[in-house]
């Protein structure tokens, strides 16, 4: 070992500062996106009409300043899921309110919404991030 030349040192130090960073990354626990409480849902009396827009808010807490991709889903006896849309979540503490339009062939009663993201914690690693809402209800337009 103590024939290294000062080249061989270098590489070996980097080589463990790479491994130390890594492993760091992967492991280290991070909570990146907290939802406060469920899901409120903002609509008289809990009820949206087929072919209408529900109105909901959530309270969070990011604390990455990443772009997430935020995806919806209207779980009943089956599963209605939509598209990703880009969540504009400003850093820190927040409330948010939105609108999700209902689809008109959502079946009739009563139904949860399922929201979910993944937030990208570094390079390596995204944590998924999900939480239900208060429970709804459909009823004929």
């Amino acid at each position: 070992m103590k024939n290294f030349r000062w080249t061989e040192k270098i590489f070996m130090f980097m080589a463990g500062s790479m491994y130390l960073l890594v492993t760091f990354w992967l492991f280290w626990p991070c909570t990146p996106l907290v939802i406060q409480e469920s899901i409120k849902i903002l609509n008289k009396d809990k009820v949206v009409q087929q072919g209408g827009e529900l109105i909901y808010e959530v309270c969070y807490d990011k604390r990455v300043e990443t772009q997430i991709s935020i995806v919806k889903h209207l779980v009943n006896s089956y599963m209605i899921t939509y598209s990703p849309v880009d969540g504009n979540l400003l850093y820190g503490k927040g409330k948010v309110k939105r609108k999700m339009p209902i689809p008109l062939s959502a079946d009739l009663g009563k139904y949860k919404m399922w929201w979910t993201t993944e937030v990208p914690v570094n390079p390596l690693r995204k944590t998924l991030v999900g939480a239900w809402s208060e429970e709804f209800e459909v009823v004929a337009k």
